[in-house]
């Protein structure tokens, strides 16, 4: 009895408290954005739209310093992943992409972009693994043309999802999601964003749950 209790007594301290669930598995993360739909707006004089996407990862340090600071001031790593989607449609006309799906309209960002990106911003601002966040932003802009040529291009409007975000406990979100961008010029863009192992998660969790109630009572 008394060698159970110090066996129990020693796996429950902090020092044995660091089991591998307690690490965030990166390659767990891959993920793909996809875009499921759009009604494009009225933005360009000429009546025709030319829009593209882009997808960025923030990585911010979780310091009390820092969190109450708008997002554009915060201390960051920002990777951009890429640019999708290039569409060209007339104002005020739905799009909906072929049921066989096109690399063009997603984009993957892979969980060992994720880990570097961690791992720098552990570096620079000195913080644990536990005190990153990691934030995606996709953005939609729309590429301007004045007198023939390309100008600025104009940012109709962006959506955020947390991978891991600042919120306790500490840890990713495997979740997938659909998400939209609207503006007041009639634009509305409907996107997914796909966990490889979402499922695998909930396939987990739900054994997990069914084994805890069909556990036999002590």
């Amino acid at each position: 009895m008394r060698i159970w209790l110090l066996t129990w007594l020693l796996l429950s301290s902090p020092l044995f408290g660091k089991g591998e669930e307690t690490f965030i598995d990166y390659d767990k993360l891959d993920l793909t954005v996809t875009i499921k739909a759009l009604r494009s707006g009225n933005q360009d004089p000429s009546g025709i739209n030319n829009y593209y996407f882009k997808l960025t990862a923030d990585a911010l340090p979780i310091l009390k310093e820092e969190v109450k600071k708008p997002f554009t001031e915060r201390l960051k790593i920002e990777r951009v992943i890429g640019e999708f989607g290039e569409i060209e449609i007339k104002s005020l006309k739905n799009w909906v992409p072929d049921k066989k799906p096109n690399p063009l309209f997603s984009i993957a960002l892979s969980g060992d972009v994720i880990r570097e990106i961690a791992a720098e911003t552990m570096r620079k601002f000195k913080v644990a693994e536990d005190g990153v966040s990691i934030i995606c932003r996709i953005e939609l802009f729309e590429r301007s043309k004045k007198f023939g040529f390309w100008g600025d291009d104009l940012t109709v409007g962006e959506v955020t999802f947390p991978i891991i975000p600042e919120t306790l406990p500490h840890g990713p979100r495997i979740e997938n999601r659909e998400m939209t961008i609207t503006d007041k010029l009639g634009t509305q863009v409907r996107l997914s964003v796909v966990f490889k192992y979402a499922q695998e998660k909930a396939a987990s969790a739900k054994t997990a749950a069914d084994n805890t109630s069909t556990a036999a009572p002590k």
